[in-house]
């Protein structure tokens, strides 16, 4: 996705390794390892990487002037470096304890449930929460009813993505109007 003046703003890539612009002079997205699917999300003042993958890290994105501080990969421990106008993204996913993922230890998190019908979400906030799933393409296909959340808890979230078995969605979280986790999820049976 692009603006009018050409600056790009999301890039999305599924079952692949490499995406360039039109005439394919530019690479904008690059990954070392081929990946399911990975969604990034450029703004002014921070970039999100949003991953569904195996193995280590290894991204190349086209992002002239951006701050290696500010871009943010949930669930990923990464490395980001600058290279002319990329971002070099390297780093592993981080091993987590399932004795404590449901504490705040690991912050805000969305966790899948085998068969697309339940999603965890584990909250630091307490309040009302409110899940969503959209394509790649932005297109709302599920959102859930107002949920009462406590923080520090883990949450079921009742879903039904059941229509879009083998599918790959962006599951985005919000607690009081809040976007609190989004994450990548295949939804598998």
């Amino acid at each position: 996705g692009k603006t009018a003046g050409g600056t790009v703003l999301d890039l999305f890539l599924a079952n692949g390794s490499l995406l360039a612009d039109g005439g394919g002079s530019r690479v904008l997205l690059r990954s070392g390892n081929g990946v399911n699917g990975v969604h990034v999300a450029l703004s002014d003042t921070a970039i999100m990487v949003y991953l569904d993958q195996k193995g280590s890290l290894d991204l190349r994105v086209y992002a002239p002037g951006a701050s290696p501080a500010l871009v943010k990969v949930p669930g990923w421990n990464a490395t980001v470096t600058v290279d002319g106008d990329y971002l070099l993204i390297t780093g592993s996913a981080p091993v987590v304890d399932r004795h404590t993922a449901g504490g705040n230890r690991f912050g805000d998190a969305i966790v899948p449930v085998k068969g697309g019908k339940t999603l965890r979400f584990s909250s630091t906030h307490p309040g009302t929460m409110i899940a969503s799933a959209f394509r790649l393409d932005g297109r709302l296909v599920w959102k859930s009813a107002p949920l009462p959340v406590r923080g520090g808890s883990v949450t079921g979230i009742p879903c039904d993505l059941g229509s879009m078995r083998n599918a790959l969605v962006i599951v985005r979280v919000e607690v009081n109007g809040t976007t609190l986790a989004q994450s990548l999820v295949r939804v598998v049976e």
